[in-house]
């Protein structure tokens, strides 16, 4: 419901909605929760659609029993953080996307994201982890190593914004 009105679509009461008016589904729910939302799409109708997650570790076998189904499943990765549900749409525009999943539509995606003016990479399923694991350390671990600095800079005698502060640069 929030989503429609931020992007002034339409809202849909049910998923059995949502699939029927949809060529494309993006699951874009936290990694624990992709396999569930698959478990309760798969038993209506998908066949031509493609269903894909966001995941960076996770592979699109995680959409067990597509191919029986007719449908295509992908794993469609931005190299970006999203820090935001009502800003980040603005800075994707930056972002690497890597695509994994059915051989069949992969040009397909591929030229959908660069027209929209994202690089694209192919990843193999078995390469996903080393993938995320290099999304990590540019990230996540850069975050915490900034936030031992603050806190060394706070033993200091820094408070937590001058901290930030001098760190920034």
């Amino acid at each position: 419901r929030q989503a429609s009105l931020f992007t002034h679509t339409k809202y849909y009461e049910t998923l059995e909605e949502i699939i029927a008016s949809s060529d494309a589904l993006f699951l874009t729910v936290p990694d624990g929760a992709i396999e569930d939302v698959w478990n309760s799409i798969k038993r209506y109708s998908l066949t031509g659609k493609f269903i894909c997650h966001c995941s960076g570790v996770m592979t699109s076998a995680v959409f067990s029993e597509i191919d029986q189904m007719g449908a295509f499943g992908y794993s469609i990765h931005p190299l970006f953080a999203v820090h935001s549900k009502l800003q980040s749409y603005q800075e994707i525009s930056q972002a690497y996307f890597t695509i994994e999943g059915s051989e069949c539509y992969l040009d397909f995606w591929k030229e959908f994201f660069e027209n929209l003016g994202n690089p694209v990479r192919f990843i193999r399923a078995e390469q996903k982890v080393l993938y995320h694991s290099a999304a990590v350390f540019a990230s996540n671990l850069v975050t915490g190593l900034f936030e031992t600095g603050v806190n060394l800079l706070m033993a200091c005698g820094f408070d937590r914004e001058s901290g930030e502060a001098a760190l920034k640069p």
